[in-house]
């Protein structure tokens, strides 16, 4: 089900690029809290790279991330998910480019109770073939509440 919501927004018609995108996003975010990895990586570009949030560190390909992703649940049993909220998208002049911007929440469940790791991100969008990919992102945390363990994020 997830996957076809993600194929039919990639492919919708050009004159609803920003509603494709944001739809995509909102798949992603429905994927990440099922905790179905293979329609989040469906939404990477080839040559998808990404900055994490928390510490900067830059990462290179699907692979990678979704690696990431399942660690993060594997390693951390508190772990909640990922959640992306788009407050803007820019379309570019030749309508293969696009840049999205908005805020997110990173969310644990600590022995201290629920913690909340927020902040804001840019993402590169492309289409090729008609289907809108992401190419890159960046993410930076601001903002960590709700436990003690907060204090293992330099912010």
């Amino acid at each position: 089900m997830l996957a076809s919501l993600i194929i039919g927004a990639a492919l919708a018609s050009p004159g609803s690029d920003i509603e494709a995108i944001k739809a995509l996003r909102q798949a992603g975010n429905l994927a990440i809290a099922s905790r179905d990895f293979a329609p989040v990586r469906g939404l990477f570009d080839p040559d998808y790279h990404v900055i994490r949030g928390a510490s900067g560190l830059a990462m290179a390909g699907a692979d990678a991330t979704e690696v990431l992703l399942t660690d993060d649940i594997a390693r951390d049993p508190g772990f909640v998910g990922y959640e992306r909220f788009t407050d803007g998208v820019e379309i570019g002049g030749g309508a293969m480019r696009a840049a999205e911007h908005g805020h997110w929440t990173g969310r644990w469940n600590e022995p201290d109770g629920p913690m909340a790791l927020t902040g804001v991100y840019l993402a590169m969008w492309v289409k090729t073939g008609g289907r809108w990919t992401i190419r890159s992102e960046a993410f930076v945390a601001l903002n960590c509440s709700g436990s003690a363990a907060c204090k293992r994020f330099v912010l």
